[in-house]
């Protein structure tokens, strides 16, 4: 019996003292915790002499302590930090907010909120403070969107309406030029056309395919 149990001390001990030295190293406290509960299961299944159990049992929860309390002092510091960050870059995603809703340049917007959150995913924050601040941007964003999607139609409408009206009034200028022997007075109105369509809002193919129509009605006029 005291050989057999000599046997397993001299097996177990180097065990337990590698596994605390583990324990007391490690940076992911769950590895440790299940290295140390891994050796206390392997004591429990040896045969010892009570002092041998007590004592490896007690290097065992002297690890364990030295683990919790290495885990409270990172919480804290990390409870501390996160606050920290949080208040720093609260501000800023509420400015940024701000800036999106009121923001007319869209393109600069949407670059603000992406680099908050590319910030963000960097910083070290509790969960719960990292999705209110991504929900916010993710807000923000839908906002902005749907801000934009307006403005585009709005922009397509008043396109179409310029075009329409220029149309006519380019129409006109090229029936006239085709059918005057005043050629002088049928440029004229050839430039007044293209001039108008400088100062309209138009989309790049409707101004393109005005430009064209009064540049091949030059070319005929100058036949």
């Amino acid at each position: 019996y005291e050989a057999e149990c000599m046997k397993n001390y001299e097996y177990l001990k180097p065990l337990v003292d590698e596994s605390v030295a583990f324990a007391g190293q490690v940076t992911f406290f769950k590895d440790g915790r299940e290295k140390l509960i891994a050796v206390q299961n392997e004591i429990k299944e040896r045969k010892l002499k009570r002092d041998q159990r007590d004592e490896l049992f007690a290097t065992i929860r002297a690890s364990f302590e030295d683990l919790n309390k290495r885990q409270d002092a990172e919480r804290e510091a990390f409870e501390e930090e996160s606050s920290q960050n949080y208040e720093q870059i609260r501000p800023k995603v509420d400015d940024a907010i701000a800036f999106s809703k009121e923001a007319t340049y869209f393109k600069e917007a949407r670059e603000k909120l992406i680099a908050l959150q590319k910030e963000i995913k960097e910083l070290r924050l509790k969960r719960p403070q990292k999705d209110e601040l991504f929900q916010n941007i993710r807000t923000a964003f839908e906002q902005l969107n749907k801000r934009q999607d307006e403005e585009r139609g709005n922009y397509e409408k008043e396109c179409a309406d310029n075009y329409k009206i220029l149309e006519e009034n380019v129409d006109s200028a090229i029936d006239f030029a085709n059918n005057s022997e005043d050629y002088s007075q049928a440029r004229e109105r050839l430039i007044s056309s293209q001039n108008t369509i400088k100062g309209m809002k138009l989309r790049r193919d409707q101004r393109d395919e005005l430009y064209a129509v009064i540049r091949e009605c030059f070319d005929d006029l100058n036949k």
